[in-house]
């Protein structure tokens, strides 16, 4: 991605939400290789793992 997010941008108001799920292998040109947050996110029982970001947040990048 170009700009934040390579995995999920999740935006500002907005809201996230995930079970049992996987965001790898993703790549931002910006923050947050993997996800980038400025709303609310809530994960459980999942994985961030081996996203990059040629900035900050190669996993998560939050915002809130």
């Amino acid at each position: 991605a170009n700009q934040g997010g390579g995995g999920i941008a999740n935006s500002a108001n907005a809201f996230l939400e995930m079970t049992r799920s996987t965001i790898t292998t993703n790549f931002s040109a910006s923050e947050g290789g993997g996800l980038d947050n400025a709303g609310t996110a809530s994960l459980v029982n999942s994985t961030i793992s081996g996203n990059l970001t040629a900035y900050t947040g190669g996993g998560v990048n939050n915002l809130s």
